[in-house]
C-alpha cells in the first residue's frame, strides 16, 4: 500500500504491524503527518476484526486526554477493510527502552504519574484498556521539548463497562494480565494490575512472574506471590516496593481503590524524594571505612633536609647487658654498624641480683636499653635513673655475705624429741586397738 492515498493521507513507510493490523506513516500535501491503522488482507472478510478497530477509535475519541493517542479520521478502504488516522508519536515504545535495562526511580515514577491519569480519564467514560504493557506504551516529545507519555492501542478496550459485568472471553497479553481476568472476570482494577506488572519491570528489568507455556504464567499470576522489587534491584525505597506490591495484590478490593489513588500515591512519593533505600550495615562493613591518619603527611623540603644534615647532639647510648663470653658475639655485629652509624657501644657485664659477680647464664633477647639523646643547644642532660642493676646500688643486705645458720639451743632440741616420742606411742596404740578389734579370731 506504500504510495497509496488513505484517508487524504500519502503512505510513506511502514510503521509496525500487531496481530490486527498494519501501521503506516502518512504525509498530507501541507506537510501535516499521521499514523494510519489498516486491518490486515487476510483479516478482511472478517467482521470481528473490523469491529475491533473501530471499537478501538470510538474509544479513544470518547476518552479525549493528552496521555492517550489522539484519533483524528475512520474510514473503509475499497475493499471493504477499514482504517484509522491517528496521533503520530515520533518517539520510542517503552519495550524498546526496557531493551537496554531497567530505569531509574525518578524515571519510573514521572511515567507512572501520567500513565494513572490516562487510566482515571479512560475509568470515567467506562472504558477498560484490558491490555496494557511496554509495547502499548511510548514516550514522545512534545511542542515544547518536554517528555510526554502516551497510551495507546485500544483495540481490546471494554466500551461502556459495567462493574461486576462478565467478558465474552479472555483477552490481554498473559504476563501482564490480572488474576480475575484469566477468569473472564473484569474490574477496573484489571488494569491496576497490568501497571504493577510493567512498574516492577520498569524498576528491576524483570517480570515478576516467568513460565514454560502460557497457562504455566497465567497460574503463577493467580496463585503465586510476587517478590518485592528490591530483591532483584537492591537499594530501592521500601515505599517502591510498597507501591508496586499493592497494585499486584491478589483480590481487586485490595488494590488501590482507583487510578486517581495510585496516582496520587506516586505524586506523594515524589514529593517526599526518598527512592533509595540507605545501605545496610553488616559485620565487618568498618573495615571498609577510608584509613584516616592523625598526623598528616607532609613531603620533606630540601631545607627539612639540610636541617637534619646539620643537627648535631650526643649519639645514642647502647648498652648490651651480658656476660664476658657472649659479650663479643653479641657486640661485633654493632661495632660495625657504629662505623657508619652516630651509635656509641658500652659493654657492660649484666649483674647477678643474688651477689656481686656476673649471672652465669646468658641474657635473654630483648636486654638492650636504648636511651634518647639531646639536640645540640639545649641543656645539659640530667642524671639519668638507673635502668640497670648496679653493684654499688644494691642494699648492704644483698652484698653481704650469708652468716651461717645458727643452732637451735639443748634445751628446744629436748623438747622437740619427747613430742617425736609420744606421736610414735600414739601410733603403735592405734595399731594394736585395730588389730584386737578386727584382727583376732
Amino acid at each position: 500500500m506504500l504510495g497509496q492515498a488513505v484517508g487524504g493521507y500519502t503512505l510513506e513507510h511502514r510503521i509496525g504491524e500487531g496481530a490486527i493490523g498494519i501501521v503506516y506513516a502518512g504525509r498530507k500535501p501541507d506537510g501535516a503527518t499521521a499514523a494510519i491503522k489498516v486491518v490486515r488482507p487476510e483479516l478482511a472478510h472478517d467482521p470481528r476484526y473490523a469491529l475491533t478497530v473501530i471499537a478501538e477509535a470510538r474509544a479513544v475519541s470518547t476518552i479525549g486526554h493528552p496521555n492517550i493517542v489522539g484519533i483524528f479520521d475512520l474510514g473503509l478502504l475499497a475493499d471493504g477493510r477499514p482504517y484509522v488516522v491517528m496521533e503520530l508519536i515520533d518517539g520510542a515504545s517503552l519495550e524498546e527502552l526496557l531493551a537496554h535495562g531497567p530505569m531509574a526511580p525518578e524515571d519510573v515514577l514521572e511515567i507512572l504519574d501520567e500513565l494513572f491519569a490516562a487510566l482515571h480519564a479512560a475509568h470515567q467514560k467506562n472504558v477498560i484498556h484490558r491490555d496494557i504493557k511496554p509495547a502499548n506504551i511510548y514516550l514522545a516529545g512534545d511542542a515544547h521539548g518536554r517528555r510526554v507519555v502516551k497510551l495507546l492501542d485500544f483495540g481490546l478496550a471494554r466500551l461502556n463497562f459495567a462493574p461486576g459485568s462478565q467478558a465474552s472471553m479472555v483477552v490481554g497479553t498473559p504476563d501482564y494480565m490480572a488474576p480475575e481476568q484469566a477468569s473472564s472476570k473484569l474490574t477496573y482494577a484489571s488494569d491496576l494490575y497490568a501497571m504493577g506488572v510493567v512498574a516492577f519491570r520498569m524498576l528491576t528489568g524483570h517480570l515478576p512472574f516467568v513460565g514454560q507455556s502460557t497457562l504455566e504464567v497465567i497460574m503463577a499470576h493467580v496463585r503465586h506471590t510476587p517478590q518485592k522489587p528490591s530483591f532483584l534491584k537492591p537499594g530501592l525505597a521500601p515505599q517502591l516496593d510498597a507501591l508496586v506490591l499493592s497494585l499486584l495484590e491478589k483480590s481487586p478490593d485490595r488494590r488501590p481503590a482507583s487510578a486517581e489513588v495510585a496516582r496520587q500515591a506516586v505524586a506523594a512519593l515524589r514529593r517526599a524524594g526518598a527512592l533509595t533505600a540507605p545501605p545496610e550495615q553488616g559485620v565487618g562493613d568498618e573495615t571498609l571505612r577510608p584509613f584516616v591518619p592523625q598526623t598528616p603527611f607532609r613531603i620533606l623540603t630540601a631545607e627539612d633536609e639540610a636541617k637534619q644534615a646539620a643537627y648535631a647532639g650526643p649519639v645514642p647510648r647502647l648498652s648490651l647487658l651480658d656476660d664476658d663470653e657472649a659479650m663479643g658475639k653479641r657486640t661485633e655485629p654493632f661495632k660495625a654498624l657504629g662505623e657508619h652509624h652516630p651509635v656509641e657501644i658500652t659493654e657492660r657485664p649484666m649483674m647477678s641480683p643474688f651477689g656481686g659477680k656476673p649471672a652465669d647464664r646468658a641474657a635473654k633477647p630483648g636486654n638492650e636499653t636504648i636511651r634518647d639523646y639531646a639536640p645540640a643547644g639545649s641543656q645539659a642532660p640530667q642524671p639519668e635513673r638507673a635502668t640497670e642493676l648496679d653493684h654499688a646500688s644494691l642494699p648492704a643486705r644483698a652484698t653481704a655475705p650469708h652468716p651461717p645458720p645458727t643452732p637451735a639451743p639443748p634445751s628446744e632440741r629436748g623438747s622437740r624429741g619427747v613430742m617425736w616420742a609420744l606421736l610414735a606411742l600414739g601410733a603403735l596404740g592405734a595399731a594394736a586397738g585395730a588389730w584386737l578389734r578386727f584382727g583376732s579370731p
